[in-house]
């Protein structure tokens, strides 16, 4: 299996009120192993950045001036992403990351990621660690991953997909290689199935002498907490 982890940086926080894609790194894992491949571009997003960005990404809008614009690299960031093999891009948020990209690509006429099989790794975490905070920084900090270059340089984007990757390596070795989820829209399948026998259904059905006491329980509780206003 081929994993793409994939990051963006942007000049705001919705592509729907004219907010653009400025960084985008992308990082590939094959059977759980990166193998050094990366897509890396910084881009002029002929947009100022928000406060919250330049802040964020420690970065300042003259230093986008004589980037490549989207459409520039368009065709090396599709080409990176295609391979004969079955390929899964994980974002951390992907309705984020994937929104504002298939939002570029529709400017310059291209399709959008959507045949790909996407995978949030938000969604994950939050399914894995229930109540948990769930955000990378959490993430990396719960399995003790050095998150000091993060610190000193600001958000990345291919720092960032790089350390989802780390994270996301983890999480699977936590749950013993048996990492199976599935959720409305997405096929989540990392790890190996171990139960490959699948149980009958089990049916619990209630006999007349259970119906019977249940009511008499019933009966006896003096104010139902349903009647209760």
């Amino acid at each position: 299996m081929r994993y793409i982890f994939l990051d963006t940086e942007t000049t705001g926080i919705s592509y729907l009120s004219g907010e653009r894609v400025f960084e985008i790194g992308c990082v590939e894992m094959i059977n759980r192993k990166k193998t050094g491949r990366t897509f890396n571009e910084t881009l002029n997003p002929d947009k100022a950045l928000s406060e919250a960005s330049k802040k964020i990404c420690k970065v300042e809008d003259d230093a986008l001036i004589n980037k490549p614009r989207f459409g520039d690299i368009v065709d090396k960031f599709l080409e990176f992403l295609k391979s004969d093999q079955e390929t899964i891009i994980l974002a951390h948020n992907s309705d984020f990351d994937i929104g504002f990209l298939n939002n570029e690509l529709s400017l310059v006429n291209k399709p959008s990621l959507n045949d790909f099989k996407i995978v949030d790794t938000l969604k994950l975490a939050r399914i894995k660690f229930p109540g948990g905070q769930a955000s990378l920084n959490a993430l990396a900090k719960k399995f003790d991953i050095d998150l000091s270059e993060r610190k000193d340089q600001g958000h990345g984007a291919l720092l960032d997909a790089d350390l989802l990757a780390d994270v996301f390596l983890k999480m699977c070795n936590q749950d013993d290689d048996n990492f199976i989820i599935k959720t409305d829209n997405e096929i989540l399948f990392f790890g190996i199935h171990k139960h490959d026998k699948i149980l009958p259904e089990r049916k619990f059905e209630t006999t007349d002498n259970e119906i019977v006491l249940h009511k008499k329980l019933l009966a006896n509780i003096k104010a139902e907490i349903w009647d209760v206003v």
